[in-house]
């Protein structure tokens, strides 16, 4: 089974993730709110989880199945959100395209990266 590829989420992902943003939390952040954190805010690192293009239904899935950031605060990190489609939720390991045992962590941090 092809794994999930889970990337650094972009400002140009913000079209997608607003929606379901606003479909998983009843007082969503705002476009604002992801833009200064994804422009200005060092500490910060956001991610997505994108379905992998060999998934046999590929083209069903949505574009983000799932999105994620954090604050690097010294050692620790502190989860500012975490979201899934609502459509992928609770199916247990097997039946979704995403299961905890599969994801890869493949985008390091920007605080920490060299780059």
């Amino acid at each position: 089974m092809a794994l999930p590829l889970i990337a650094p989420m972009t400002v140009e992902d913000l079209d997608l993730i607003m929606p379901l943003e606003r479909a998983c939390f009843k007082d969503p952040w705002t476009r604002r709110m992801y833009l200064t954190d994804l422009t200005e805010n060092n500490l910060a690192t956001y991610l997505v989880v994108r379905p992998p293009a060999s998934h046999p239904a590929q083209a069903s899935l949505p574009a983000i199945l799932a999105y994620g950031g954090f604050w690097k605060l010294y050692e620790e990190a502190h989860i500012c959100t975490i979201a899934s489609h609502p459509n992928y939720r609770g199916r247990g390991g097997t039946a979704t395209p995403i299961s905890p045992s599969s994801i890869r962590w493949r985008a390091p941090c920007r605080c920490c990266s060299s780059a």
